[in-house]
């Protein structure tokens, strides 16, 4: 909260107070409060500020009573209007849940670039008005509401030139003119140093001041001269920026947006986009999009080429324990069935996927494939050590290993339950991962327990019976020995 300079810390106080006071008449506020020098996460809060102490005005909202922050920001804003005549301040929504709903939705923005002033105006405009058509997008600034009055002057070079004049020498004229204030050197006495700054009497800007001005030309013969300035230049009354925003030495306007709630961030961004699309812009324009959902896109690149990663060291520790290529593929086959069933269990609950969503998803590479290692694992030993054939290894193992299986999918998806139904404050922020694993878990398990049989049956291959050994010939039959062998 910005305040007179007059102002003292009392006076913020009393206005600080006053506010509060204000903010009684709000429902379902259960605390407002204030703070000296220091802040607080808070659902719904606004900072106040001027001079060296700072003050933070604070309201809880009840939890139980379904009245959400956004509501009760706006309720503010109402109750608070009056203050903006004697103060400005800023009501600001920060929730213990704010980082779930910064990961889960957010506000589009977009950058225009262009060098020319008018163009950049223009363009936000247009943008701006567009983006009053895409459904969920509330709060729409387009970056040139703050605009102040202005001259714009144009020098008429041929004029300037039959006066000996250049283009430079009149503005420089012009400048020198309509400077209200000078700043000197410093000036140093035995303790301090002071600035010392030179005030015109008459600080006003104005069409007529500049209609009455002169600029002094020095002819060919070094004679001057008294050049009226409406003689030579041009004025128009626009609207310039208050501020000139610049990145990589370019100009840019940003045009912004929020999400309202309910909305999905990336949904709506998308929607936001095709509307833009067929949106004339002056020639030289160039658009970038930013804000939370290109962070949001990014950081989902990365999440992605992270599963991707741990299904491949996944995929190469089964290959080491297997000794085999086939059977860790088979198991790895699993891994698309859970993020259906992720999808599902996402669709079932209502929420959109999401950063948080997708750190879920990555979870269940390394969960699902557990029941899938304990159904392979078991029908390969079958084969070895009873010599089954593998339709009947894998329908045995199968029977086996149906308890174990069930048994630790149940575990895993009743410990997550109480945080899948958002039990607890601030569960929200992680409920779509339990969302996740619950679903993913328990539709790969029921598809595990028969999917992963017929893989198992169409990829491995029955071992060829090894031949029979070849019966062994007769020996000769040995006649009694003769009389004379016997004796030798």
């Amino acid at each position: 909260m910005s305040v007179p300079e007059e102002y003292t810390f009392e006076d913020r106080c009393r206005v600080a107070d006053e506010m509060m006071a204000a903010m009684e008449s709000v429902p379902h506020l259960t605390d407002i409060g204030g703070m000296i020098n220091g802040g607080m996460e808070s659902l719904v809060g606004l900072s106040s500020g001027g001079g060296g102490d700072q003050i933070t005005v604070y309201a809880l909202v009840d939890e139980n009573s379904g009245y959400s922050s956004i509501e009760a920001t706006k309720d503010i804003r109402e109750v608070l209007a009056p203050f903006k005549g004697e103060v400005d301040f800023e009501v600001a929504t920060v929730s213990t849940m704010s980082m779930g709903s910064m990961l889960q939705s957010g506000g589009f923005t977009m950058n225009i670039y262009s060098n020319d002033l008018n163009d950049l105006r223009m363009a936000a405009q247009a943008v701006a008005e567009r983006l009053k058509t895409v459904e969920g997008l509330r709060e729409i600034t387009g970056g040139a509401e703050d605009t102040s009055p202005a001259l714009h002057i144009t020098v008429d070079k041929e004029k300037a030139i039959e006066h000996n004049l250049t283009t430079a020498q009149v503005y420089l004229a012009i400048v020198q003119e309509l400077t209200s204030s000078v700043s000197t050197s410093q000036v140093t006495t035995s303790t301090t140093s002071l600035s010392a700054t030179i005030h015109s009497e008459d600080g006003e800007t104005d069409r007529r001041k500049l209609e009455k001005m002169t600029v002094t030309a020095t002819l060919r013969d070094g004679t001057t001269e008294e050049v009226p300035l409406k003689d030579i230049i041009t004025i128009s009354e626009t609207e310039t920026l208050s501020s000139i925003h610049r990145l990589e030495q370019r100009r840019y306007i940003s045009v912004s947006a929020t999400v309202a709630d309910g909305y999905n961030v990336t949904l709506v961004s998308t929607e936001a986009r095709k509307a833009l699309a067929d949106v004339a812009l002056p020639e030289g324009c160039q658009v970038e999009y930013a804000g939370e959902n290109e962070t949001i896109m990014d950081a989902m690149k990365d999440l992605v080429f992270l599963m991707l990663l741990g299904v491949l060291i996944i995929y190469l520790i089964m290959v080491a324990q297997f000794q085999s290529l086939l059977s860790p593929f088979i198991v790895i086959l699993t891994v698309p069935l859970s993020f259906a069933g992720g999808f599902l269990g996402l669709l079932a609950a209502g929420f959109h996927m999401s950063i948080v969503s997708m750190v879920g998803m990555i979870m269940l590479v390394g969960v699902v494939v557990n029941n899938g290692i304990v159904l392979v694992d078991c029908a390969n030993r079958l084969r070895e050590e009873e010599g089954l054939d593998k339709r009947e290894a894998i329908v045995k193992a199968a029977t086996m290993r149906i308890r174990p299986v069930l048994m630790t999918a149940l575990t895993t998806i009743l410990g997550l339950l109480p945080l899948g139904v958002g039990m607890g404050t601030g569960a929200e922020i992680i409920q779509p991962v339990a969302i996740v694993c619950i679903g993913g878990l328990t539709y790969a398990t029921l598809m595990t327990v028969f999917i992963v049989p017929v893989l198992y049956d169409i990829l491995r291959r029955d071992r060829k019976p090894e031949p029979a050994p070849a019966p062994e010939a007769p020996a000769a039959p040995q006649g009694p020995a003769l009389a004379g062998e016997e004796g030798m």
